[in-house]
Parts: structure tokens; C-alpha cells; sequence
């Protein structure tokens, strides 16, 4: 089993290497905005019929870095603020609230609260190192300045200003919103609630100085006509909400994983005293705008999966993003995968976006062993999933292959073979290619020719079956692009006229031979064309591009150049006549 630290040991490494980055020898560098406090929380009730119950929640930020924090109004030189709400009940941590953005505007210069403020009076443009800043509750939750979460990247601290947002009516639009059946007692008995303030800065975030710029606090919820909040216990400095569910939990494991941000995965297994376990998951994004789409747990064969369920938290006052739950997956003998619509299918899927926190549960009939999660990331980026430590299902696995490759044979054909060895006796062998079976094997198999693939990038899996049982489905891919054309050859054939001859050899029959001018489109011809004569070219250097297209994949291009000429000067002979009739051969006057 794995086991997780504390929260603020890792903070402190994680800034002192991001302090590292930026400059070297040095720590805490360049503005950095931490929430001291949460002072207290507004209730401003329901709107008749929804159910929902609107809050906001003071904070009160500090400058622990070494330069002044930008605070400037009419730009996006300013932090913005989210306000989020959590619930633990019976074991399992939920997001339950979350809000619009509260802009920031000016900044004060307290001190008390952090140490070091030397700033001064006045509401200004900036926050000073080691001073304070205090944004009261109604301040927090005055809706006009309130702006989308879906326009601000919390990687790199950047968003428009002013923000543009559609209008609001109503005591709940753009708060922070909670549903009346996480807030009554009696369907929440033992519930402990949480809330948690998130700044966000560019400035902040140039220095690498993101992970540290979330804090929770603990508040019980009255069962008024409001459901208010009362806060009680300490702010917890530098510390994200899902922190709360291992302090209050301390069988929680936190396990950091960095893409282009930060998300914390915290789990924690329940053994349920009647030989099953509940698998508990939590997946936190602190700050990676790349978010997350998918997240898989390896469950291996003979293990009965029960009681599956996934809980996220809507969006609302008219923020784009789907709220549509996760699809389940159950793949035998590998393990269980949550997903929502990708990237390409639908850029406003129900991601796993900043400052926001998912569940994944289900309840089995084995106890945990050490094994390796992944996080699909959402948007394109460098990385598209990412693997990391937590407890599953124990069992065994299905060896999976082993040295597997995948090569194009005929640099003019699409061809492809697999190779790999067997790691173990399989009854079959299963290739896949791009989510597709293309083949089924017998178990002693190790090669396999992929004759008509197609050009372009083609990924492959090979997994071995045994008992009707697969292995890990070991990916490889073939990127292959048309063969080149060749011989090709520009010319102008007659000076008289601003033409231009194209001829080339085709290695194949392509789909589709496309032609550039310059570096512009200028022709797309059938596949087995061999020319083209330009008849628009231009007086001077052109320089023609060929390539054919298979597929729907361009070959590479290849290029020839000509020197289009003018036409030459006319040649011509002038004859005039005199009032003789004669001819004077030596002035060119008259006739002959």
C-alpha cells in the first residue's frame, strides 16, 4: 500500500524548486500571493423553486514573496479570487460549491497578519511584500464583479479584461452555489463542510508561484432559512481544500502529479468488514488549465467491481462547460477508466478544470495492493496522461508483451509490421489499430504485417488473451507520409508568353496531386497527373511546389525554381513617304 505526506512539506520543496527554475540560488522569488485568511462568509439565501443557496466568503490575501504584487484595475494586472465549498461525509470528499471570479481592484497595505509589511497606507496598485490585503465577504459577493472561470488560464495567471460575461439576475447568480440537500442535516448526519479561498495572478504565476495559493478553513452550516455559515478552527495557510480530507482523514494518501499545473489524487481504502473494500479517489486540479478527461484504476481478472460512481460539481451562471458525468469503462483483467467527451469532440467538456475536485469510487472483493493510476489530460499539450502511485484492487496481471515494435517496410507503401515477444502462454494474440481490432492470433504468435493501413499516423496495441482474460494492451504507432514525387522540372517553354511547364514522375497512384506558387496554394489535379502549365506566373523568380496526397496525407514537397523572362522589344521598320513618289536610301524618306 501507498502512503502520502502532508501537504506543506511538499509546498515547501515544490516552491524551492520552482524557485530554482526561475532563478537559481534563490527562494521565494518575485511576487507571491497566499490566502492568510478566511475571516468569515456571507449567506444570501435561494431563488424560489432551485433549491440553490448562494454565499460568498472573505479573504484576506498576503505578499510572502520579495516584489511588489500587481493590483491594477483597469486591466488584467490583478488576482482573481475563487470561492469553493467541500463536504466530507462517511469517508468520501466532495466539492460542493463553487463561484464566478471576484476581480480585484486595489490593494491595502496591512500588516499583522504576515510579517514584514513595510507598505504604507492606501488603497494601491500593488501589494507589498510581507503586507495584507482584506476583501470582506459582501465585497467577495457582489455579483457585477464577478467574471467567468472558463476565460482565465490559472497556469499562466492570464485572462481578458474586462471580462465578458452574460447577465444575471437573482440573489444566487455568480455566487458561490451549494445544493440544499448537501447542506441539511438530516440527509448529511456527521457532514463536516469546509471552504477554501484560490487566488490567481499573473505576476504570481511568471515566478512559478502557484502551488501555494489556495487555504481552507472549516465552517458548520445553521439550519436556517439561509443555511449559513459559521466558520470555526484556523485558516489553514498555503493549503489546498483536498488537504482537508486527510487532515480530518488521516488513512487519506495525497500524491502530487505535475502536468503543465498542479493536480493532487488523494484516495483512501474502507474495508467494509464483510470481505469487500471501498476504493475511494479524489482527483484536485489545482492550477493545470490543460485539465483532466479521464482517470483509470488497474483492476486485475477474478476481481468483482460494485457500487460504481463518479461525482463532479456543475457549473453555472452561464459558464460553457458541459456538466454531463463521466462514462464508465470496465476493460477485464486491466482495470476501470472514467471519461468524459475529448478535446476534439467537444473543447467545453466536463474536465477536470482548475480549482475544481472529482470523485471516483466503487466497492470490491479485494483488498488493496500498490498500483498505478492514470490521469488522461484533456487539452492538447506536451503530455496526454500521466501516470502516478495509489492503492487498487489486488491480483494478478496478465503478463503483457515485451519488446514491441512497429516499422514502416516500404518507405512507398503504407505497410507496416509488428514484432514483440510473448511474456507469457497466451491463448491469443489481439493487434488493435486506432481503437480498432484489426487481428486476432494464435498465442505463439509474434509478427504481424499490417498490409493496407493507410498513410498518416496509425497507433497500434498488442495484448495477449489467456482464459478470455487480456494483458495490457502495449501500444506502439507507424507515422508515415505518401512517397515523394521526383524529375521535377519548371520551365518557361516560350519567351513570348509568361507561362510556365510543369512535368514530374509519380512514385504511386495518389489521391490527389496538390501544387504551390511561392509558397501558395495554387493547384490541386488528379492523382495520376504528371503536369501542369502555369498560365498565370508572374515576370521574375517563381518557385513550384509537388507533392501527392494520400489518404488524406501530403507527401513531402518538392520543389523546382524558374526565371519567368519579359517578352523581348519588338523589331520593326518605318517607312514614310515624300510629294515625289521617290526614294532616298539614305535618310529612309520616301518610297522604293
Amino acid at each position: 500500500m501507498i502512503e502520502g505526506k502532508k501537504r506543506g512539506a511538499f509546498s515547501l520543496l515544490f516552491g524551492v524548486l520552482l524557485g530554482c527554475l526561475v532563478a537559481p540560488g534563490l527562494f521565494a522569488q518575485g511576487p507571491d500571493v497566499i490566502v492568510g485568511s478566511l475571516p468569515n462568509t456571507n449567506s444570501y439565501g435561494t431563488s424560489g423553486g432551485t433549491g440553490i443557496y448562494a454565499y460568498s466568503v472573505a479573504t484576506t490575501s498576503c505578499n510572502v514573496g520579495t516584489a511588489n504584487l500587481a493590483w491594477q484595475q483597469n486591466n488584467s494586472n490583478h488576482p482573481v479570487i475563487a470561492q469553493d465549498m467541500f463536504k466530507l461525509l462517511d469517508g468520501r470528499f466532495t466539492q460542493i460549491g463553487n463561484s464566478w471570479l471576484k476581480h480585484g481592484f486595489c490593494a491595502l497595505q496591512n500588516g499583522g497578519l504576515c510579517t514584514g509589511c513595510g507598505g504604507g497606507g492606501g488603497c494601491l496598485s500593488f501589494l507589498t511584500p510581507g503586507c495584507a490585503d482584506p476583501y470582506g465577504a459582501g465585497l467577495n459577493g457582489t455579483q457585477s464583479n464577478l467574471g467567468p472561470r472558463s476565460q482565465v488560464n490559472a497556469t499562466t495567471g492570464a485572462f481578458p479584461y474586462p471580462f465578458s460575461a452574460p447577465g444575471f439576475s437573482g440573489p444566487i447568480a455568480r455566487r458561490m452555489q451549494v445544493h440544499s440537500s448537501d447542506l441539511i442535516a438530516g440527509q448529511n448526519p456527521g457532514a463536516l463542510y469546509f471552504i477554501s479561498g484560490h487566488y490567481v495572478a499573473l505576476d504570481d504565476a511568471n515566478f512559478g508561484n502557484q502551488a501555494n495559493n489556495a487555504s481552507y478553513r472549516r465552517v458548520t452550516v445553521s439550519q436556517n432559512s439561509t443555511f449559513s455559515l459559521s466558520v470555526t478552527g484556523g485558516t489553514q495557510q498555503e493549503q489546498p481544500p483536498i488537504q482537508a480530507w486527510q487532515d480530518f482523514q488521516p488513512t487519506v494518501t495525497l500524491v502530487d502529479v505535475m502536468a503543465d499545473g498542479l493536480f493532487i489524487v488523494g484516495f483512501d481504502v474502507i474495508d467494509n468488514g464483510n470481505g469487500t473494500w471501498r476504493y475511494e479517489y479524489a482527483v484536485y486540479n489545482m492550477y493545470s488549465d490543460q485539465s483532466a478527461g479521464s482517470f483509470f484504476v488497474p483492476v486485475p481478472a477474478g476481481v468483482t467491481l460494485s457500487d460504481i460512481g463518479f461525482h463532479d460539481n456543475n457549473w453555472h451562471s452561464g459558464e460553457p462547460y458541459s456538466d454531463a458525468a463521466w462514462t464508465v469503462t470496465q476493460s477485464p483483467g486491466l482495470g476501470i477508466t472514467w471519461a468524459t467527451d475529448d478535446f476534439a469532440t467537444d473543447p467545453n467538456a466536463n474536465a477536470i478544470r482548475w480549482s475544481q475536485l472529482y470523485n471516483f469510487y466503487f466497492t470490491a472483493d479485494a483488498p488493496p495492493q500498490a498500483g498505478t493510476g492514470t490521469l488522461g489530460l484533456f487539452k492538447p499539450g506536451a503530455q496526454s496522461s500521466l501516470d502516478f502511485g495509489l492503492d487498487a484492487p489486488s491480483g494478478a496481471f496478465l503478463p503483457a508483451v515485451q519488446n514491441l515494435a512497429c516499422v514502416q517496410n516500404d518507405p512507398n507503401s503504407s505497410t507496416a509490421t509488428i514484432t514483440w515477444n510473448n511474456g507469457a502462454a497466451y491463448d491469443s494474440v489481439v493487434i488493435t489499430r486506432n481503437g480498432g481490432t484489426i487481428a486476432t492470433l494464435g498465442g505463439g504468435m509474434t509478427m504481424y504485417t499490417d498490409t493496407n493501413p493507410g498513410f498518416g499516423l496509425n497507433e497500434y496495441t498488442v495484448s495477449g488473451v489467456q482464459g478470455g482474460i487480456p494483458s495490457f494492451g502495449v501500444p506502439c504507432s507507424v507515422d508515415s507520409a505518401p512517397p515523394e514525387v521526383s524529375n521535377v522540372s519548371c520551365d518557361q517553354p516560350d519567351v513570348q508568353f509568361a507561362t510556365v511547364d510543369l512535368n514530374w514522375t509519380n512514385a504511386i497512384s495518389y489521391d490527389s496531386i496538390e501544387l504551390y506558387r511561392d509558397g501558395a496554394f495554387l493547384a490541386s489535379l488528379g492523382g495520376t497527373a504528371t503536369s501542369y502549365t502555369d498560365n498565370t506566373a508572374a515576370i521574375g523568380f517563381q518557385t513550384y511546389e509537388v507533392a501527392g496526397v494520400a489518404n488524406g496525407v501530403e507527401g513531402n514537397r518538392i520543389d523546382c525554381t524558374v526565371n519567368v523572362a519579359p517578352p523581348p522589344a519588338l523589331d520593326f521598320t518605318m517607312r514614310i513617304m515624300n510629294g515625289t513618289g521617290s526614294y532616298d536610301s539614305g535618310t529612309g524618306i520616301g518610297t522604293a
